[in-house]
């Protein structure tokens, strides 16, 4: 049986509680989604790419997946365990990180990504006049 890293520790000092193993398994399964459809919409990017994408679609997804089949192949996964798991994946989403990266962004960040680097996930309009700016300098 495939499971992830975090898993074990569950899988050894509870293994009963299925919902501790069904968050981070949900939470590979959403990066899948996010990285490779949302987060490419959102900063209007040329292309259907963001950084994490690849091992998204080839290491979390995969891995949520079969440990779900997992947990079904042990018995039913209560509507309980799914709320539960909902519940510990939200207060992720939110105290692990929307909080910090609110409370800790700075827009006087000594470490500015350039123009440069930036252009290939910049509307082609926004990247056209970043590489004629480039070229000025």
């Amino acid at each position: 049986m495939s499971s992830s890293g975090g898993s074990t520790f569950r899988r050894c000092c509870f293994p009963k509680v299925k919902w501790l193993g069904l968050a981070p398994a949900l939470l590979g399964i959403f990066q899948g989604i996010a990285h490779t459809t949302v987060m490419p919409m959102m900063a209007k990017a040329k292309y259907p790419y963001s950084p994490g994408a690849l091992t998204a679609a080839l290491l979390h997804v995969p891995i949520g997946i079969t440990y779900i089949r997992a947990l079904r192949a042990q018995g039913r996964i209560e509507r309980s365990d799914w709320v539960k798991s909902a519940a510990v994946l939200g207060a992720f989403f939110v105290f692990g990180a929307a909080v910090p990266n609110v409370a800790l962004r700075t827009k006087n960040s000594p470490y500015e990504f350039t123009d440069r680097q930036m252009s290939r996930y910049k509307p082609a309009s926004e990247a056209e006049d970043a590489s004629a700016t480039d070229a000025d300098d």
